[in-house]
């Protein structure tokens, strides 16, 4: 499926969705200011984190930066686009209701990314505030980190806040060249769209560290949301969302004022078993090359998703799955006459929409995994039922998981050579690791041609390319020659899905019932659950009242409903796996309402959070182990020298960057030949053999005899 009308139209409109992705990120700039923390920390602050450009001198030039986007995509296959008369609206309103057009897209994708824990109304659910002199952002499981107030980070310091807009400054001046360059949209550009993007949003990007430094929720639990993490999120949904209404085209309503109500969003799931790889893995280069392998190719997944496509953003990743955000259809479908790219296929059992979105992009993936010889099928899987939250991401995470525990789940053709003569790999136990044409069938242990070129890192260290500050194990081992292998892991899923988050339900029920402010509350104190039970049982029985006093008191969106039917599609349905309305009884509705009316869900942000901090974690952990590693008094456990044999002595046999082991005394050494260098490096513990206060020259004209 390489033509692909649906892609094509989606690269042509690139510079926009990657500029509403930059508006998404910017959104709520406003609250890395120590004025916000304040204000909510009980202090008498007048500051709007909305207004915050207007308060600048001189303004912050949204529009001159920004207008070219509403000047290049006015409209949509003829349709006009409901623009905001000002980019500064996008900051103003994005918390609001009633948005149009790409507001409104905002708002939803905003809502989504905050306010699955905030359903409750103001009056009757209340968060604990943190005071000014306890303002403290914690870790995504609860760990206090850092008092904001009293240990303030550079972003929240005037002098951090002025770097921060001339960075963001920066941002949108580059968004503009490239916007409006005339090749922003072909392939050539992706190269420089990649580049920006990583910069500010990457691993190391800079508005990731900035943002990730400050709060966007001081209440708690939320005080461990941080700003990066929301607006991260709302980003990509927003973005998402802006890609399903160009695909929607003609159909889509841009003067709606429900979008945020309306729309939804489905998860697309990228996967390779990188269990297959490490389980045959002979040497640890074996291993490791394959995990270069696989971040190559999850790069480029993400490039055509993120950048080439710009449909969606990476929301979870670990050494085996990605999952990004996908344009799902809103929940009433086109008046009649139009046309709804985004259309239900009855006859083939499932939305025609995923199936043709699958069938492409099955192809394209195929074809970076064909490119690195994978030797085993990738997966890949659009949700079929569009959602207002990212519960579902767990299921769609464990059945990706699943579905590779059999590395080929689908036809897939192995590369390389798998028959003829020579021994079979000793790693990928497919390929035969000599050409068939040669007489001899070598060693056992000679890996094929595919597997070699994993294994052989020598060449990434020789460059300084290479990431590990090692790629000798017995650099890294202690005098003796031993080494300890340390394995963490951390099952993320029963946090992704809520089953570890009771510290989100913001009260029970009976606290409920004592706060409610109702003069006459049949929901009482000792015996609120059966009561709540009881009463949802009896309003299921009668006329749908979307002014019920008792739900529009227990959630915000209640009003909102039309139908009993919709309210349960809406909190039940869409943020459980609870069985769908059609399925139940009477009793069981009931008893689903009651439940997941009082179950506070981890907002999207928060779940990015968690896998975030997670990878920082291992990370952090990886550094803190080679410091203690490292705390051996010897100087020499950190050092190379260059050994360089008698002009007269020097071996014509010694193979070019092949590593020789061999003794110094009683102590096992490694050294590498280099031809370049004419001469050896070592490539071991040099506290084996030097003592602490030792000269180098303590090894020359000493006689170390080799062998490969």
């Amino acid at each position: 499926m390489t033509d692909f009308q649906p892609a094509s139209q989606l690269q042509q409109y690139r510079s926009l969705m990657l500029a509403c992705e930059a508006i998404g990120w910017l959104h709520m700039a406003g609250k890395a200011r120590m004025e916000f923390l304040r204000g909510h920390g009980g202090e008498p602050v007048e500051y709007d984190y909305k207004d915050w450009c207007e308060k600048e001198n001189p303004p912050f030039p949204w529009d001159d930066l920004l207008n070219w986007v509403k000047n290049d995509f006015s409209k949509i296959d003829g349709k006009e686009i409901s623009w905001p008369s000002t980019f500064s609206e996008f900051l103003k309103k994005h918390a609001d209701n009633g948005g149009r057009g790409p507001l409104g897209l905002l708002q939803a994708g905003h809502g989504m990314a905050s306010g699955i824990e905030k359903n409750m109304p103001g009056d009757t659910s209340k968060y604990l505030g943190q005071c000014v002199t306890h303002l403290w952002r914690s870790s995504a499981f609860g760990n206090p980190e850092r008092n904001l107030v009293e240990d303030s980070p550079e972003i929240l310091t005037e002098a951090g806040w002025k770097e921060l807009l001339k960075k963001i400054e920066k941002l949108l001046q580059d968004l503009k060249k490239w916007g409006n360059s005339a090749v922003s949209h072909t392939p050539e550009a992706l190269k420089d769209w990649w580049k920006w993007r990583e910069d500010a949003v990457g691993d190391d990007g800079w508005l990731r560290r900035d943002f990730s430094s400050t709060l966007a929720e001081t209440r708690l639990p939320n005080n461990d949301v941080t700003l990066f993490d929301q607006s991260y999120v709302a980003a990509a949904l927003f973005k998402s969302a802006v890609a399903g209404s160009v695909l929607e085209g003609t159909s889509f309503p841009w003067n709606d004022t429900s979008l945020k109500q309306k729309t939804r969003w489905r998860l697309c799931t990228v996967g390779i078993s990188a269990d297959y790889f490490e389980a045959r893995a002979v040497k640890i280069g074996d291993w490791t090359g394959a995990r270069k392998m696989l971040d190559d190719f999850f790069t480029e997944v993400r490039k055509l998703l993120e950048v080439d496509l710009a449909l969606g953003s990476l929301l979870y990743r670990d050494e085996s799955v990605l999952v990004f955000s996908f344009p799902g259809k809103r929940t009433e479908p086109p008046k009649e006459g139009e046309t709804e790219e985004l259309d239900s296929d009855s006859s083939k059992g499932k939305d025609a929409f995923v199936t043709k979105w699958e069938e492409f992009l099955k192809d394209k993936i195929d074809g970076y995994a064909r490119e690195r010889n994978l030797d085993i099928s990738p997966y890949l899987k659009i949700s079929e039922q569009p959602s207002r939250s990212l519960v579902g991401m767990t299921r769609e995470i464990r059945t990706a998981k699943k579905t590779m525990q059999t590395p080929f789940h689908r036809d897939w053709s192995v590369p390389g050579n798998t028959s003829g003569r020579g021994h079979v790999c000793p790693v990928c136990q497919m390929r035969r690791s000599e050409n068939p044409d040669d007489k001899k069938l070598g060693s056992k242990q000679k890996p094929c041609a595919i597997c070699q070129e994993r294994r052989y890192r020598l060449k990434f260290w020789l460059n300084g390319n290479e990431e590990s500050d090692s790629i000798w194990l017995s650099e890294v081992a202690d005098r003796n020659d031993r080494v300890a292998l340390i394995t963490m892991s951390l099952d993320l899923l029963p946090w992704l899905d809520g089953s570890r988050l009771d510290s989100c339900r913001s009260q029970a029920i009976a606290e409920w019932s004592a706060n409610s402010g109702l003069k006459q509350n049949p929901i009482h104190f000792n015996t609120a659950y059966s009561d709540m039970l009881a009463y949802t049982r009896k309003k299921l029985g009668q006329n749908f009242s979307s002014t019920d006093n008792i739900f529009t008191k227990l959630h915000q969106g209640f009003k909102e409903a039309v139908s009993w039917e919709s309210f349960y599609s809406n909190i039940v349905e869409d943020r459980s796996d609870a069985p769908k309305w059609d399925s139940l009884n009477e009793d069981q509705r009931a008893a689903w309402l009651a439940h997941q009316l009082f179950c506070k869900l981890a907002s999207p942000g928060r779940i990015y959070r968690f896998q975030r901090q997670t990878k920082e974690f291992f990370r952090s952990q990886l550094s803190r182990f080679r410091e203690i590693a490292a705390v051996e008094k010897n100087r020499w456990r950190t050092r190379r020298l260059l050994l360089k044999p008698e002009s007269d002595k020097i071996d014509k046999h010694w193979q070019n960057n092949t590593p020789y082991a061999g003794r110094i005394g009683d102590s096992p050494v490694d050294l590498l030949w280099s031809d370049d260098l004419k001469g050896f490096i070592t490539i071991f513990n040099l506290a084996r053999v030097l003592k602490e206060f030792d000269a180098k020259e303590f090894l020359c004209g000493r006689k170390i005899p080799l062998k490969s």
